[in-house]
């Protein structure tokens, strides 16, 4: 599908712009404000900590792994 020809390419970017580990840093740099954030308001704050403008399910789907993995480090 189209919609699937569109996400993909940005996904692929989007994986290849960001280690793991400079996902972490981030997500750990986010949380260091002490605010307490349900999983979605974190996976919020990280779309604005790196400035990304287009939403998809694909990248959603990273960034929530990586405030779980984030959250269970603790």
């Amino acid at each position: 599908s189209t919609r699937q020809a569109t996400l993909f390419p940005y996904t692929t970017l989007f994986r290849s712009a960001y280690s793991d580990d400079q996902l972490d840093e981030i997500a750990q740099w986010v949380a260091s404000d002490g605010v307490e954030r349900s999983e979605e308001e974190s996976v919020d704050e990280l779309w604005r900590a790196l400035g990304l403008t287009r939403r998809g399910a694909q990248t959603d789907a990273v960034l929530r792994h990586v405030v779980r993995r984030n959250t269970s480090a603790k």
